[in-house]
């Protein structure tokens, strides 16, 4: 070895308890010894064999990156084994990094699941080893521009790029140091940190170089019994990857090349060899102790943003996991809000260990491993979370909406019930929206609508089910409201005489419509082959390629399927506020059927599309291969900027790359844009022109990792199965997204009303009330929960357009109500910043709400 050099080594293991959970059939590698471990018990022998060796080898030091969500399961299962890691915490030989709760590729989820990983996710640290987490590193891809204020705001100081993809930019004309060698691209000694940067100039040091082999003879044991023989990596005899990488090492410039080298394996037993040869060439480390004394002889000279074009997200089982994790989280943020209502109105709340165990069940669903190609019970499991989550939020909201209707003054009522339209949407809705409702047998036939003026009030009935008597069982409403921002409305409802005739269906080859935003021209199969947006009289739709919302694809067999066809026609049903288009059909072997929602009044457009890919399972697509998994496709005329949300913030993006967009997307220019709104279905790509959404991929005959395809062991079935209902809206807008708002719409879809009906009695609230209203369109509301302080609740949001807005704190509102904005860290503010994350604490004044 060269005197002159030393190299410091890190150890940072990647255990997988949650995996190995896994029993899908059949196994998947990781659960196969000596890899992995057939359940949890045996995996804790494992973590045990790795202390072991720490409590041998003198020099040795090992950092573990494992979610909060592990670590619990792995106190569940032997409470002692925390013990003992405290204790070699303490001796100074283990460490921890990472810190959040399920290691989630969080730049595929919602802003508050962001924020809730690092909340929830550090605080299981704190509780069972009394760990404070500092540094920021993964081997899973989880990153997105705002990051840097989220991990800033949390306490960390360091953050380290995963091991898997992720895009790096740097910016502001200024770079480090970079050194070449075979194409092998590194950094130069000393100009190893750069600040990574995020969307409102947050910064964090950011360590760039980490070149350190992490391969494993039990991995190469397992790929060996179950690879292909052609397709086998490991090669016999000569060098061992350690060798051969010290020895490339030992070639380089001891100057140029930083010597901190950072492994970071799927958690392996540590022999003696693995021991002898690093000590022999350097000096163990903990990474945060590493990182630190690095960072104070380095010199951050660069800036740069940290992005990621990658994620499990590929169509897998059509995206349930990812559409059902929407829906939960919209269930527990309104659980939340409604609870804030009652307890700021009454001073009453569930208790907030309820609504941990709801997000810790969301945020689990979103662990990586459920995501991972090969898994199937995980996935199956994660879906049971996610329904127990959404039951659980929607019986906290209606237990909350009963005890407020039924303190709501509603002796103004002359017949019939009281109809309570509850708001979590900050802002007032005037515009149509829809919303549920539900009635005994016998009750209600037909019905009426009524404000407390006495006035009638238009409505339409979009779907509708009856009891076996004819009276009506359920239906959805649509209905032009009047409800103050984050609050509710009271209405009449009265029963009719005379039950209602059916609508007029009428069955067409194409329909056209118009209305005060845009023109449409809807084909029988329901492609789009024209849209006209009316202010700028812009064409959006381009079809020389494809259609709007035209869905195609790739069968195994090498056969092209697609919805569009010539002989299909289009069933209209005409109605006050909306017409209603249903069409239904093949998409090769698919079956589908579509409803389109055409609104008088609104510039949106809705989508219900429904895939049954039956019960034998369905090959579809090439995993590798963007354009050949079934895709929506929308070629949009004006493509000149790309817009698209990430949590707590939205940034522009490129065409020809994978866009992972958590609610909306809009291309457009000066003149006019489209904005595409999806409910889970969050891989998008832009190419020439055409947005595409990917919906779904599957098959049996494939793997993504390296050695291949395995011989000996079933395909694992990824196949696509059963029925599956999209969701998705599109807006045609003149100009751009900005002076259209069109995150107004995001918002609407993500707060719906709720309805609750109750008796005609006097109550201590009157018919209409707002508890706080948001005014400016640049502010978006993330969530509002209760607070720590009686009569207290706490709304977290962000800034979204690059401005800064001045806000007024401390004053009474008419409620008399006092408002405080502050940072993430607790300081008042009278501004937000551009891209800042922002709180708000209001409390309620002396004054009853009520009175």
């Amino acid at each position: 070895m060269e005197k002159n050099k030393k190299w410091i080594w890190v150890c940072c293991q990647h255990p997988m308890p949650l995996l190995v959970q896994d029993q899908g059939i059949p196994d998947v590698l990781e659960r196969i010894p000596p890899w992995g471990d057939p359940d949890l018990p045996s995996y804790i022998k494992k973590f045990k064999e790795v202390f072991d060796s720490l409590d041998k080898f003198p020099h040795l030091r090992i950092d573990f990156e494992i979610s909060g969500r592990e670590l619990e399961d792995v106190a569940e299962c032997d409470p002692a084994l925390i013990t003992r890691m405290k204790e070699l915490i303490k001796a100074g030989k283990l460490g921890f990094v990472g810190g959040d709760y399920s290691q989630s590729h969080c730049h595929v989820y919602g802003s508050e699941s962001s924020i809730r990983q690092i909340q929830y996710g550090k605080e299981v640290f704190r509780k069972l080893l009394e760990y404070e987490i500092d540094i920021f590193f993964h081997q899973e891809t989880g990153l997105h521009d705002q990051l840097p204020q989220l991990l800033n705001s949390f306490g960390y100081s360091i953050a380290v790029p995963p091991r898997f993809p992720y895009v790096i930019r740097f910016v502001e004309n200024k770079s480090p140091e970079i050194t070449v060698h075979y194409g092998v691209v590194e950094y130069v000694n000393g100009e190893d940190f750069t600040h990574w940067k995020g969307l409102d100039g947050s910064v964090i040091p950011l360590y760039l170089s980490m070149p350190a082999p992490s391969e494993s003879k039990e991995i190469y044991d397992v790929f060996d019994r179950y690879s292909r023989p052609n397709s086998r990596k490991r090669r016999t005899g000569g060098a061992s990857p350690f060798e051969s990488f010290m020895e490339r090492e030992k070639q380089k410039d001891p100057v140029n090349v930083p010597t901190l080298l950072i492994e970071n394996p799927d958690m392996k037993r540590l022999d003696d060899g693995y021991y002898l040869e690093r000590d022999n060439t350097g000096e163990f480390s903990l990474l945060g102790s590493a990182l630190h004394q690095r960072l104070q002889s380095s010199s951050i000279t660069s800036a740069a943003h940290l992005y990621a074009y990658w994620s499990y997200i590929e169509g897998v089982w059509a995206e349930e996991m990812s559409r059902n994790n929407k829906k939960a989280e919209i269930a527990a943020l309104q659980a939340e809000a409604l609870n804030a209502m009652n307890w700021i109105l009454n001073g009453t709340s569930e208790k907030p260990e309820q609504f941990d165990e709801i997000w810790k069940m969301i945020l689990s669903s979103q662990h990586h491993d459920v995501y991972w190609i090969e898994t199937t019970d995980l996935k199956r499991k994660s879906l049971s979370w996610l329904d127990e989550a959404i039951k659980s939020s929607e019986m906290i909201s209606h237990d909350v909406e009963s005890e407020l209707a039924n303190q709501i003054d509603t002796s103004w009522i002359s017949s019939g019930k009281a109809l309570v339209l509850y708001s979590t949407l900050s802002r007032t809705r005037k515009l149509a929206e829809k919303f549920f409702l539900q009635f005994e047998k016998g009750e209600y036939s037909s019905f009426h609508l009524y404000n407390s003026k006495g006035e009638k009030q238009e409505f339409q009935l979009v779907e509708k089910e009856t009891w076996e008597d004819g009276s009506i069982k359920k239906c959805d409403v649509l209905f032009q409201p009047d409800i103050p921002g984050f609050g509710y409305q009271t209405y009449m409802i009265q029963a009719c005489d005379s039950n209602p005739s059916d609508p007029i269906e009428i069955e067409l080859s194409f329909y056209n419509y118009e209305n005060d935003f845009y023109s449409i021209k809807i084909l029988g199969d329901g492609t789009i082959s024209s849209l006209q947006e009316k202010k700028s009289g812009v064409e959006l739709i381009n079809p020389e390629k494809y259609y709007g919302n035209e869905v195609r694809g790739q069968l195994s067999d090498g056969d092209w399927v697609t919805n569009r066809s010539s002989s299909s026609s289009v069933r209209l049903i005409k109605g006050d506020l909306a017409d209603i288009l249903f069409t239904q059909g093949q998409i090769g072997p698919i079956m589908s059927q579509l409803k389109i929602y055409l609104y008088r009044d609104l510039p949106v457009i809705d989508f219900n599309l429904s895939l049954d890919f039956g019960n034998e399972g369905l090959s579809l697509g090439d995993f590798w291969d963007d354009t050949m998994k079934l895709n929506l496709y929308w070629p949009i005329n004006t493509n000149q900027h790309i817009w698209y949300d990430i949590p707590f913030g939205t940034r522009t993006g490129r065409p020809g790359r994978p866009l992972y967009c958590i609610d909306w997307i809009d291309i457009g220019n000066e003149k006019a844009g489209l904005s595409y709104f999806n409910r889970g279905t969050t891989k998008h790509r832009i190419e020439d022109g055409v947005l595409m959404n990917c919906l779904a991929w599957g098959g049996n005959n494939f793997s993504n990792r390296n050695p291949g395809l395995w011989e000996n062991v079933e395909r694992y079935d990824i196949r696509l199965y059963g029925k599956h209902n999209i969701q998705y809206s599109i807006l045609a807008h003149s100009r751009d997204w900005k002076t259209a708002n069109s995150y107004k719409w995001v918002e609407k879809l993500s707060h719906p009303i709720h309805a609750k009906l109750t008796g005609k009695h006097p109550g201590v609230f009157p018919n209409s009330l707002s508890i706080y209203e948001n005014n400016n369109p640049e502010l978006i509301l993330t969530s509002i929960r209760r607070g720590e302080k009686p009569q207290e609740i706490v709304a977290r949001g962000f800034e979204n357009q690059g401005k800064t807005i001045l806000v007024q704190s401390g004053f009474l509102t008419e409620n008399d109500q006092r408002i405080q904005y502050h940072s993430l860290n607790g300081k008042n503010i009278q501004s937000v910043s551009p891209y800042q994350i922002f709180e708000i604490t209001l409390k309620k004044g002396n004054r009853d709400l009520g009175g």
